[in-house]
């Protein structure tokens, strides 16, 4: 592989330029999995907690930070450097920790991608069973994944996650909008003044929300994004400063309006199921854009 050339910034378009790695860990640390985190502790808890969000979006953007100033100062990722200072046994605790993890997480998406693909086809449609449509539909979308890494790289990587995530932004936002909710309590939610039911289940919903904001393992892909897209001289510090901020406010803003989401359309199960469950909840309240949006 050869060495990236140092990123430039467009002249035309430098906003553009200079979203890159940090919008990639926000599309990629807001899954299915943390959608549904905050879809529970939304239905749950309320608007109360949505200060959360914006907590762990600031931790997230400290660490991403830090990560960016030991890349460009030393020229090493985490990894690397980990392994450096702390020898073969870091090496080694994460593969332990990361084969295992890979296996579950990727099972858990396949499923979360096939049930949600299922839903947004009606059953009427596409002539299958539930279990036999989420299956196809879990594993057309992983050969989608690959083949778009594959063979795509990293530009076409980042192209396409540019856009998804910006479509989704657009999608929650404006749901959350058409729900209309109470600015009030809305700003309300946005101090840190309570936290509901803390002690029955209260503040283990509030933390696993506040983690869901922005993925932790994707963090350290940030390092090997940052060195695909040739971020790695001094000059390119304040770029992924501001990328990694716009990134991680899109997190904070997602994560909230999934939170308002939950709190007004009331779905049932947990899980995938409480997904599909509210987009047929959202779909009574506000049409049948709702449930698609």
């Amino acid at each position: 592989m050869t060495d990236p050339t140092p990123a430039t910034p467009a002249r035309k378009f430098p906003l553009l330029a200079i979203i890159g790695p940090g919008v990639l860990v926000a599309a990629t640390g807001v899954g299915a999995g943390d959608i549904a985190t905050a879809s529970i502790a939304g239905s749950m808890l309320g608007v109360a907690i949505l200060w959360a969000a914006g907590f762990g979006a600031t931790l997230k953007f400290v660490l991403t930070e830090c990560l960016a100033r030991w890349q460009i100062a030393t020229q090493r990722t985490i990894l690397e450097g980990a392994m450096l200072h702390l020898g073969w046994f870091a090496f080694i605790a994460f593969v332990i920790y990361l084969v295992p993890w890979t296996f579950v997480t990727c099972a858990a998406l396949i499923n979360a991608c096939g049930v949600f693909a299922g839903a947004m086809i009606p059953y009427n449609v596409s002539g299958l069973e539930p279990n036999i449509e989420k299956i196809i539909f879990g594993i057309a979308s992983s050969l989608v994944g690959l083949i778009l890494v594959w063979f795509g790289g990293y530009k076409l990587f980042a192209r396409v996650m540019t856009v998804a995530v910006g479509i989704m932004f657009a999608c929650v936002i404006t749901t959350a909008i058409m729900l209309k909710p109470d600015p009030v309590s809305i700003v309300s939610g946005l101090l840190p003044i309570s936290l509901p039911q803390w002690d029955t289940g209260g503040l283990t919903r509030t933390i696993a929300y506040m983690g869901g904001v922005g993925g932790t393992l994707t963090i350290i892909c940030y390092s090997y994004w940052m060195r695909e897209s040739g971020r790695t001289t001094k000059a390119h510090l304040r770029i992924a400063r501001i990328d990694a901020l716009i990134a991680y406010t899109l997190s904070a803003l997602f994560g909230i309006a999934v939170v308002i989401i939950a709190s007004k359309a009331q779905g049932s199960g947990s899980g995938s199921a409480l997904i599909t469950s509210m987009g047929d909840v959202l779909e009574q309240s506000i049409g049948p854009t709702g449930k698609y949006i």
